[in-house]
């Protein structure tokens, strides 16, 4: 096989250096984890010194300005206002970069900026010596992490195909605790042996790692698509486990915490592949019935560290599933949306307005999660007045109130079929009709959803039925 050097010799074509691995979707998929993970250790690590921040550098310079007088704010009352903002540039950052997502093909350019504001908004956190300054540079970080959320997950559905979507969301999810456990870790270590400063240099040059890796990122969409033909890469499994276990190998303290991060992490590759293989209700069901239970087992008073672990671990792992299983049947239910919608164009244009419009279809997931994590911070408020258990009561029975509806609304009933398929045609699958052959593996024929046509346009349903009678199955 002739090399792409070989290639560009004979065609006269300059590719660009190293065009094989920077476009491959190996390199894709490390770039957009490594943003992600990048992304949330900045935000964890910077946020643990936001507190030392304020009393070393704030306070006093208002002390001075003030004659004394320190106590003009709580530091509860602006941990709450910086939350606020943190919010308002999530929010914000996902309807517009959702929307830029889809007017703009490429997703570098988005990419870059959110890296860029998230190096900004940690150099504008570090010279902090009044309070307005904080506001804007917490903003300027939810808008950095609406980008850099919405272009990887975006960059990862334009490389993939849909079969393997779970598989990837589980990949992309586990950096989230990954990244909140190193971050939380990590900068606990460095700050408390050098200062806080160090834990922002630390910071700053992995988010300049992450830029020098997007940089060099080549899109698909900006080459021709022969370039690329017989060297499509996927990224081995041993290659992905080396790439988590080096992370995993950084966490070596907060062990409580890590037990309910580290198999979350772990556990969203494994749901990923489930959700492939046996569909999203299964897991989204099963995982959502073990951690209702298992969340109300956290909280229960007087129990051993043994026991707390495990419950940890298995509250991590189910959440993961339910996680996995939502993202992924939102997906699929926006995009059956958005397919109504163009049911008169051919298939080809169906899938190119599909891929240009996934970008909105992210941003509304993270507006929703961005929702749902300022709520769990005010929740997690309930622990000083309702206690512990009776806060992971209120969690388990907020679970509760979700399995009706999962339960109700099964594969394909939230839309019905077009009205034109109709007859015994339309609800005859593969699993009862094989053209009198027996399928490949029971597996196959009970998982499989494609539907057949059952004999020619001539044939009557009296035939039909004929046929279906003289159908022998063996064992």
């Amino acid at each position: 096989m002739k090399t792409i050097n070989d290639e560009a010799t004979l065609n006269g074509i300059k590719y660009p250096c190293l065009l094989r691995y920077r476009a491959s979707n190996f390199y894709v998929f490390l770039t957009a984890a490594l943003s992600i993970f990048t992304s949330i250790y900045s935000n964890a690590s910077l946020s643990s010194i936001t507190l030392y921040i304020i009393q070393s550098q704030i306070k006093p310079t208002q002390s001075a300005l003030q004659g004394g007088n320190m106590d003009m704010f709580s530091d509860d009352a602006v941990v709450y206002v910086l939350s606020s903002f943190y919010l308002s540039g999530l929010l914000l950052g996902s309807f517009m970069f959702g929307w830029l997502g889809c007017q703009i093909r490429q997703r570098k350019y988005l990419l870059l900026i959110g890296t860029c504001a998230s190096i900004l908004a940690g150099g504008a956190l570090m010279v902090s010596i009044e309070y307005w300054m904080l506001f804007p540079a917490k903003f300027l970080q939810g808008l950095s992490n609406a980008s850099i959320w919405l272009m990887c997950t975006a960059l990862i559905a334009d490389v993939w195909p849909q079969s393997k979507w779970g598989s990837m969301i589980g990949f992309i999810l586990c950096t989230y605790p990954l990244g909140m456990s190193s971050g939380l870790t990590i900068g606990g270590v460095i700050f408390e042996h050098a200062n806080h400063k160090a834990c922002f240099l630390c910071a700053l040059g992995l988010s300049c790692w992450t830029l020098l890796m997007q940089l060099c990122l080549i899109e698909r969409c900006t080459i021709p698509s022969d370039w690329m033909e017989s060297k499509q890469d996927t990224p081995s499994l041993m290659i992905k486990l080396e790439f988590q276990m080096s992370v995993l190998n950084m966490v070596y303290r907060h062990i409580v915490l890590s037990t309910f991060l580290l198999p979350c992490a772990v556990s969203s590759v494994a749901n990923g592949w489930l959700c492939d293989r046996f569909g999203t209700k299964i897991v989204g069901l099963t995982s959502m019935v073990i951690s209702i239970p298992a969340f109300m087992w956290i909280g229960v008073p007087h129990q051993s560290i043994q026991s707390v672990v495990s419950a940890l671990v298995v509250s991590g792992i189910t959440l993961s599933g339910i996680s996995v299983s939502a993202i992924y049947s939102t997906i699929k239910i926006m995009q059956k949306i958005m397919l109504q919608q163009q049911f008169e164009k051919t298939k080809q244009q169906q899938q190119q307005y599909q891929q240009q419009h996934m970008p909105a279809i992210f941003a509304t997931m993270y507006l929703m999660s961005g929702v749902g994590l300022f709520l769990g911070f005010f929740l997690s408020k309930l622990n000083d007045i309702i206690g512990f258990f009776w806060l992971c009561f209120v969690l388990s029975m907020l679970l509760v109130t979700c399995l009706p509806l999962m339960a109700y609304f099964p594969k394909g009933k939230l839309f019905p079929k077009n009205s034109s398929q109709t007859g015994f045609s339309a609800s005859t699958s593969k699993k009862s009709i094989v053209n009198n052959t027996r399928p490949e593996s029971f597996a196959e024929s009970i998982l499989s959803d494609d539907e057949t046509t059952l004999g020619s346009s001539s044939k009557s349903d009296c035939n039909v039925t004929l046929e279906s009678k003289s159908i022998i199955v063996i064992p």
